[in-house]
């Protein structure tokens, strides 16, 4: 059986066939003569559409989003403003994960900073036992809070809730309300997700943090922001 043989090219108008016609098949007849531009016009878009996936072309000066650096016409969402070439965050809402490494049974510094003096929340936790491929144990932990940012006042931090289930587990936490630091003592060897609002992950520290807030945040210092041993935080 004899295939249409299809031309890349839109063909402007299609032929009507007529009660005159005579019947007539083959490469030129009559009777195929409608299918081939039909046929013509299908083969001329699939070329133009593969030539815009493969980000060949632009269609009205657009182009694939997943594969566009920057949005020719800027947006604002949520009152953000959006051009496309950077993640924006929506409501002050963070997350991501991030391994701390180290030693087991060590607990070392993870520092955010509270860029505001808006309330904030932040929850760390660990998916599964098997995360890291070893038998890691569990946890998780909800604070919120809110910075004084060097003075302003009304500054609290509370452990809402904190459980724990086999060996990883949680040494302190602490807010530093002259910088904004809120630095929680994770145990070393693990992998660990976070998610937050009004709050924004700085580091994992391993061989101390330098918190350069005044004298009177105490009680600590600059030297106890170090890698510690000893669990203070009681789980509720």
């Amino acid at each position: 059986m004899a295939k249409l043989r299809e031309i890349d090219e839109f063909t402007e108008e299609v032929y009507q066939l007529e009660v005159t016609d005579f019947v007539e098949g083959g490469e030129n007849g009559v009777d195929n003569r409608p299918h081939k531009e039909l046929a013509n016009r299908t083969k001329w878009l699939k070329s133009k559409i593969d030539a815009f996936l493969a980000g060949t072309v632009k269609v009205k000066n657009a182009i694939l989003a997943d594969t566009a650096t920057k949005l020719e016409t800027p947006r604002t969402i949520n009152n953000v403003a959006f051009d496309g070439s950077a993640n924006i965050n929506l409501n002050g809402f963070s997350e991501g994960m991030f391994f701390v490494g180290g030693e087991k049974d060590t607990f070392y510094p993870v520092v955010f900073h509270v860029p505001t003096l808006k309330l904030y929340s932040l929850n760390i936790w660990r998916e599964s036992v098997h995360d890291d491929s070893v038998w890691n144990g569990n946890i998780a932990l909800k604070i919120e809070g809110k910075n004084n940012h060097w003075g302003n006042g009304a500054n609290y931090i509370d452990v809402i809730k904190y459980r724990s289930f086999n060996k990883t587990k949680c040494a302190k936490v602490h807010q530093s309300d002259y910088y904004g630091y809120v630095s929680i003592w994770l145990e070393g060897q693990a992998t660990y997700f976070w998610e937050g609002k009004n709050i924004e992950i700085i580091d994992v520290f391993l061989d101390g943090f330098t918190d350069n807030t005044h004298n009177s945040d105490q009680p600590f210092s600059n030297a106890d922001f170090q890698p510690t041993t000893t669990l203070t935080l009681e789980e509720n």
